[in-house]
């Protein structure tokens, strides 16, 4: 099916580019920690951090809020959580 096609080609494209975040062995490769971080970023939360006067976004932002499902949460509030960027202090560079 088509839907094969595209998840075969993805796969291979991220397989095939060393530069793909989450590959590791490679110069300059991000450690579990570090990944563990990136995949706890959010769109809502880059919403959230860089958006004049907003207060408050829904957690899933590309989707629409439902009765109870996917209520806008406070930005300064747990439910949108902030990435550790100590991680990345006093990491070298090139």
């Amino acid at each position: 099916t088509f839907l094969c096609v595209v998840g075969d080609q993805f796969a291979r494209l991220k397989k095939g580019d060393r530069y793909f975040y989450d590959l590791g062995g490679q110069p300059g490769s991000f450690s579990e920690p570090q990944l563990q971080e990136i995949r706890r970023a959010s769109w809502a939360r880059v919403l959230c951090d860089n958006s004049d006067n907003i207060q408050a976004v829904q957690p899933l932002a590309f989707q629409l809020t439902g009765s109870q499902f996917n209520q806008p949460a406070d930005c300064r509030g747990p439910i949108i959580p902030r990435p550790n960027l100590q991680l990345w202090r006093g990491e070298r560079v090139g």
